[in-house]
């Protein structure tokens, strides 16, 4: 999280009082089971890419689990035009 924190995907609240950050919005997640198994590509060019953006304006991530840590998954949120 920055400082100003994210509210929702291709938003951020703080200074600019929650307008859209972008027009796009891609999302590009790895996932884990036990911390050893690991599949996914989790880069900014696979964000980018899923979403078709070619000018990135802000960069968000989120990590969901299930059963503490067992099953993992963390994903990053690309916005941008």
């Amino acid at each position: 999280m920055t400082e100003q924190g994210t509210a929702e995907a291709g938003c951020v609240w703080g200074k600019d009082g929650g307008k859209p950050v972008g027009t796009k919005t891609g999302r590009a997640c790895t996932n884990s089971i036990l911390g050893l198994i690991r599949s996914g590509d989790m880069s900014l060019a696979a964000g980018a890419k899923a979403g078709g953006i070619t000018k990135v304006t802000s960069i968000d991530a989120e990590s969901n689990t299930l059963l503490g840590s067992v099953l993992v998954e963390t994903c990053i949120l690309v916005n941008g035009t």
